[in-house]
Formats: C-alpha cells, sequence, structure tokens
C-alpha cells in the first residue's frame, strides 16, 4: 500500500507521523480503536477525516510494529556496542609491558597467582569489533 496520507513534517506534530492537512497524529486514530471505538465514531470525532485516512493510518502503524521487530536484534546489537564503547572509555588499557612494569614497581602480593585470574584482552578485542 502506498502511504499517500500519512505525512510527516519536523516542524509539525513533532516529527510524529499525521494525516495529511488534518494535522491529526496517527497515533491518535490508533489509539481509538485500541479503547474499542468503530470506524464512524472515529469519522465524527474528526471533521473532514475519510475511511481511506483510518485505513492508512492502521496500515501504517501495523508496518512501524512489523519493522520495528523485524530490526529489534540489529537495534539490540547497536545499543549494545554503544554500552561496550563506553565502558572501553572508563577503563583504561595496560599493555603486558605496562603491567610488568607496574608490577616491578608497586611489587606483587605473595597470594597473586596470574591462573585465578581471566584474560579478557580477546572479549575486549571481539567486541570492540563489533560491526
Amino acid at each position: 500500500m502506498l502511504l499517500t496520507r500519512i505525512t510527516f513534517d519536523p516542524q509539525k506534530e513533532e516529527g510524529k507521523p499525521y494525516i495529511r492537512e488534518l494535522q491529526i497524529p496517527v497515533a491518535t486514530v490508533v489509539s481509538m480503536f485500541a479503547e474499542g471505538m468503530r470506524d464512524q465514531e472515529v469519522l465524527n470525532a474528526f471533521p473532514g477525516l475519510e475511511k481511506e485516512d483510518i485505513q492508512e493510518a492502521l496500515y501504517y502503524a501495523a508496518q512501524a510494529i512489523q519493522y520495528n521487530g523485524e530490526n529489534q536484534e540489529l537495534l539490540q546489537k547497536i545499543s549494545r556496542k554503544k554500552k561496550f564503547a563506553l565502558s572501553l572509555s572508563q577503563l583504561p588499557y595496560v599493555s603486558d609491558e605496562e603491567q610488568k612494569d607496574i608490577e616491578e614497581y608497586m611489587g606483587v602480593s605473595p597470594n597473586f597467582d596470574r591462573d585465578d585470574y581471566i584474560d579478557m584482552t580477546a572479549w575486549v578485542n571481539n567486541e570492540a569489533n563489533l560491526e
């Protein structure tokens, strides 16, 4: 279905989709149906609104939900990548050579056993290279 009745304008309705020049938000029409109103009740509530406007608003809402569902995994991956980048910016990187220098300068606890710790270098490198 070609959307000819749904309009987007960043200067109007906060950039949210609305119906033609009537400037009735698509979300308003969909919400009215969710509340149990019928076609005629919605049409009566907005003079100038046509049945085709309602059909297109409902179609738009369905497409938006489907699009969001199909791209949810991508959105989660992007979100994860952003969170990971933020966490990396908060953690200083210390090379093996720098770690040795620190240990020489500060000393090492007699209870320290390198086998008790997990080397996360590969994990960090893998996460940092997410595409």
